[in-house]
């Protein structure tokens, strides 16, 4: 199936569809077409008069005809269920919507593994770079000759001017969408080292993704000697084959080489792989590798960038692993590394090493990311296993990391917190149009609410009596940012009974807004159900079932 035509260009706010209707994803016809008449009728713009509520009525009641008229049909609904709102706003070919429910999710899922809509959604030209300077640090450790007890501060010096940059590596590329499938960019590639040896080349690619399975990529050197590459990948839900066949057209025979990897998911429902990647040309060479990446998904990462910062900056992290057994020559050798990924710091550590006969070496590097650009320091420590240079590599930067991250980072982030906090809290007090229009929904909902708090106060139901939606953080203030929905949690009750799906925010529902936007928030919910008092703190992604035994308060 050829990628779908993008009907729109701009960009809109996320719609949580089954919360504006208050119905999780198992709900039936009959269901949603119960709640869009309830909810309809309830915000229809003609049944109001004063201006700020119209508006605000007339705002919900098109969010309600938008979530009727995908949730109403079965092939968009589908398309939500995996895409979300992005994935609706495409034009889809005919020859998908005719497809069996079962292809058309096949094909969903194909789309979204390989990030489909990222794909489509940046159709300007876009930069990036990457900076690598490795650093050889091995002379510290090596024997020069008869030290000096009595001169330490010379040999010591005389130590760190072995230290030397190796090389020092810097790509930038340009690329630009020329429609959903194709995209083309450019490269600059400059290479040097200490030597003063080095080269810079420009390389043009172009990138087509033939179907959700395959992507096929060309690309060719602009400058003498013109190296050239065609790569082919495939990757389905549990295999990836890669094929990259390079070449310089100037000396087919020296420079033609063939790259071929596949790897396979180990286990299913878990991101471990396994590896085969054999290598054909003048390096001859064959890897097993098994890998486990880090587990963040772009939720975790959106959240971590525009979430109050936690005070430690260890609230979202990952670990990465990579081990394998290199033949090169016939001669094996063992290699492995691990990563750990910092989210909110920009963060990533690794520690790698090369077991082998001929030679073996350990490395540390550190990779930060600012100002959407990647910079990497590749540390050489040593040219050969030596286990106290290894047992060094871990302690001497992990006490170096703890002294630098007590001292310095911690301070600098609880001052940023307490100042994004101070921030949230005044957009939060301020009179601003989204807690007018919050306001004004509220109002629409005070009828509602009145109307159930009588019928289930007459026969002893389910009454709230205080609702506070917030954040869960409780220090430096941030227990301030929190907003009152008691009216429209009352405006839900049915039956003496309240359920709210859990699995996404609570943001979407009427009368609700975001205090602290990517940042967790809960519910405190008190409430009466038979004359007892209750009392619940329910995390943002949770459901809400009212009543619960457990929430039962004792009166003393």
């Amino acid at each position: 199936m050829p990628p779908p035509d993008d009907e729109q260009n701009g960009k809109e706010e996320p719609l949580d569809l089954y919360a504006i209707l208050n119905l999780n994803k198992s709900a039936t016809q009959a269901e949603i077409n119960e709640r869009y008449r309830t909810l309809s009728l309830l915000f229809h713009p003609d049944k109001q008069q004063h201006p700020e509520r119209k508006e605000a009525a007339e705002e919900e009641f098109l969010k309600v005809q938008k979530a009727y008229q995908v949730l109403s049909d079965s092939f968009l609904r589908q398309v939500y269920d995996v895409l979300g709102i992005r994935g609706v706003n495409l034009k889809w070919s005919e020859q998908l919507t005719s497809q069996s429910r079962q292809k058309i999710e096949e094909e969903l899922r194909n789309l979204k593994d390989n990030n489909f809509l990222e794909q489509t959604s940046d159709p300007e030209a876009s930069p990036g770079a990457q900076f690598t300077n490795t650093t050889d640090f091995s002379g510290l450790f090596k024997p020069i000759g008869a030290l000096h007890i009595d001169r330490p501060i010379r040999d010591s010096l005389h130590r760190l001017r072995t230290v030397q940059f190796v090389a020092t590596d810097l790509k930038y590329t340009l690329s630009k969408r020329l429609n959903n499938a194709t995209v083309v960019s450019c490269e600059t590639h400059a290479f040097a080292t200490v030597s003063g040896r080095g080269y810079m080349d420009y390389t043009g690619t172009i990138r087509h993704q033939f179907s959700p399975r395959f992507t096929g990529r060309a690309s060719v050197g602009l400058k003498a000697p013109f190296f050239s590459a065609l790569r082919g990948t495939y990757r389905d839900d549990y295999n990836t084959v890669d094929v990259n066949v390079s070449a310089s057209p100037l000396a087919l025979r020296d420079s033609a080489s063939t790259a071929i990897t596949v790897a396979r998911r180990l286990f299913q429902g878990s991101p471990q792989m396994g590896e085969l990647r054999l290598q054909l040309g003048p390096v001859q060479s064959l890897s097993f590798y098994y890998t486990s990446p880090p587990s963040l998904s772009q939720d975790i990462v959106e959240a971590a960038k525009h979430a109050i910062p936690s005070i430690a900056g260890f609230r979202h992290f990952a670990f990465d692993r990579k081990f394998g057994l290199i033949f090169s020559n016939i001669i094996p050798k063992l290699a492995g590394e691990i990563g750990l990924t910092l989210v909110e710091l920009s963060v990533r550590l690794k520690a790698g090493f090369e077991l082998g006969f001929l030679n073996s070496f350990i490395n540390l590097g550190l990779g930060v990311v600012a100002w959407k650009q990647q910079f990497s320091l590749p540390i050489v420590l040593s040219t050969e296993w030596n286990p106290r240079i290894a047992l060094g590599a871990i302690v001497i930067p992990s006490v170096a990391t703890v002294l630098s991250y007590h001292f310095i980072v911690r301070p600098r982030r609880r001052a940023r917190r307490i100042q994004q906090i101070r921030a949230a809290r005044r957009a939060h007090e301020e009179d601003s149009d989204a807690r007018r229009k919050r306001n004004a929904v509220v109002d629409l909902l005070k009828d509602v609410a009145n109307k159930y708090t009588s019928l289930e106060t007459a026969k002893g139901g389910l009454v709230i009596q205080e609702a506070l939606y917030g954040v869960t953080d409780d220090k430096d203030g941030a227990q301030d940012l929190a907003m009152d929905v008691t009216v429209p949690m009352q405006s839900l009750v049915r039956n003496s009974h309240l359920y709210i799906p859990g699995g996404k925010s609570k943001t979407h529902l009427q009368g609700f807004s975001d205090p602290a936007p990517f940042t967790a928030k809960s519910l405190r919910i008190r409430y009466v159900f038979h004359g007892r008092p209750h009392y619940a703190e329910i995390p943002e992604y949770l459901p809400v079932v009212l009543p619960l035994s457990e929430h039962s308060v004792r009166e003393c």
